[in-house]
């Protein structure tokens, strides 16, 4: 009974976000790039045309840490910043 009702919950809430991703990918996430970012990262996807549903969200991930560390004032980023930046972009590649 747990079960089918966790089920129930669940799947509905991960189509939501999937087809959030999807859409914010499709209108404002999408780079003619990711696909050569992402066979650069995996070689054995040489014939990807297509950035795929992980890569879409990989990007947000990307953005959405990118974004908490963006300054309000136009000062440029400091060293420490940039590298936790870069640690959380070699975070999701691994």
């Amino acid at each position: 009974m747990d079960l089918k009702r966790a089920v129930q919950r669940t799947v509905p809430f991960g189509l939501v976000v999937n087809t959030l991703a999807i859409c914010w990918y499709a209108t404002v996430g999408h780079h003619p790039g990711d696909v050569e970012a992402a066979r650069a990262l995996a070689p054995w996807y040489r014939q990807k045309v297509k950035p795929s549903v992980l890569d879409m969200f990989a990007k947000l991930h990307h953005v959405i840490i990118a974004a908490q560390f963006r300054r309000v004032d136009p000062a440029p980023l400091t060293s420490q910043e940039i590298s936790i930046v870069r640690l959380a972009w070699k975070g999701v590649a691994a």
